[in-house]
């Protein structure tokens, strides 16, 4: 796995590569640097993705490229879903995305609407979409897990693309976390019980999980 720092890596002109893993990259570098100097590339794979917005370029409407990206893999995501959409549509032959948003990007279950319709009507395209979101609640909110589940209920995820979702509130850490299933990531979890809705089991159930729970496949 190699420690990429975007302005210290250098490729060859016309580089073959087509498999490429990282620990990190900046949103920036994977948009100036992996797609352009990479034109091969198929299949990427990211420990992390840093947004940082300071200094940010753009690539110039003079290049002209296209990328044979078709899988896209990120562990530790900090894009927001506005970044999130000119990174996707630098890459049409996008088919397979994998995303785990372990820090708090997502606010509040409107952040999670806008999720579920970016997926649904930009991202319709994908043959896979695994992805894992969460964030925190106010400790005296009521949670309603059948009503944040509710839009990937409809015949899109269900029927469509058979993309099921399973919904938790961690007991006592104030915490929502929505992942498709089967869960195919590596998770840092907070241990204790949890309350779950599964679209694809459709009931509630209790989970416990042991303290410093990894998810992995």
């Amino acid at each position: 796995m190699l420690e990429y720092e975007a302005k210290d890596m250098s490729w060859p002109i016309q580089c073959k590569l087509t498999y490429l893993k990282l620990r990190s990259c900046l949103y920036s570098g994977y948009l100036l640097l992996l797609l352009l100097q990479l034109p091969c590339l198929k299949i990427l794979e990211l420990e992390e993705c840093i947004m940082k917005t300071e200094n940010m370029c753009t690539p110039s409407s003079n290049i002209s490229f296209i990328s044979q990206l078709t899988c896209l893999i990120i562990t530790n995501c900090s894009v927001p879903i506005e970044y999130l959409r000119s990174l996707i549509l630098e890459t049409p032959k996008l088919r397979h995305l994998k995303l785990c948003y372990q820090k708090e990007i997502f606010k509040s279950v409107v952040d999670i609407y806008d999720w579920e319709k970016f997926i649904r009507t930009e991202l319709n395209f994908l043959d896979t979409c695994e992805f894992l979101v969460c964030y925190k609640i106010a400790p005296n909110d009521k949670i309603n897990l059948q009503l944040i589940l509710a839009p990937f209920l409809e015949s899109f995820w269900v029927n469509e693309k058979r993309w099921f979702i399973c919904c938790e509130y961690v007991l006592g850490h104030s915490t929502i976390v929505l992942y498709t299933v089967p869960m195919n990531f590596n998770f840092y979890y907070y241990g204790g019980v949890c309350y779950a809705i599964s679209a694809k089991i459709n009931n509630y159930h209790l989970i416990q999980r042991l303290h410093n729970t990894i998810w992995t496949d």
